[in-house]
């Protein structure tokens, strides 16, 4: 049962990695997403204006994060040493991503806070 649940978080790792593509594809204007926000030059709730270039720097920051899960869920399922500080390192990182843009991204922010719950609770409590 414990092996089920750990390649289950695998796959929950993996799947929350490609949700991030979605913000490649937003704010490098790749296409229009129904039901996100148009194309916008501003993070932060509109407090931050960082123009084109910036949200496409924006864009790579979520291309990182989905490597870094994507590779993270690899590295789980064939049981790699590192895959633990990087799926931390990359949670993190991801965490600050969204908060950028929290009103789009909350619940993504959110994910990532429960990944690393269950990440201290499995490496600290159980």
């Amino acid at each position: 049962m414990a092996l089920i649940l750990y390649y289950a978080a695998a796959f929950f790792v993996f799947a929350h990695g490609l949700v991030h593509l979605i913000g490649v594809v937003v704010y490098w204007q790749l296409a229009e997403v129904e039901d996100f926000p148009p194309y916008k030059t501003t993070l932060l709730n509109g407090r931050w204006e960082i123009g084109d270039i910036g949200m496409r720097i924006y864009g790579l920051a979520w291309l990182i994060a989905t490597l870094g899960f994507v590779i993270s869920a690899v590295a789980m399922v064939f049981r790699l040493d590192w895959w633990n500080p990087v799926l931390i390192a990359t949670t993190l990182f991801s965490l600050v991503v969204n908060a950028l843009d929290w009103d789009w991204a909350k619940y993504g922010a959110l994910l990532d806070i429960l990944i690393l719950v269950v990440l201290i609770i499995t490496q600290y409590v159980i």
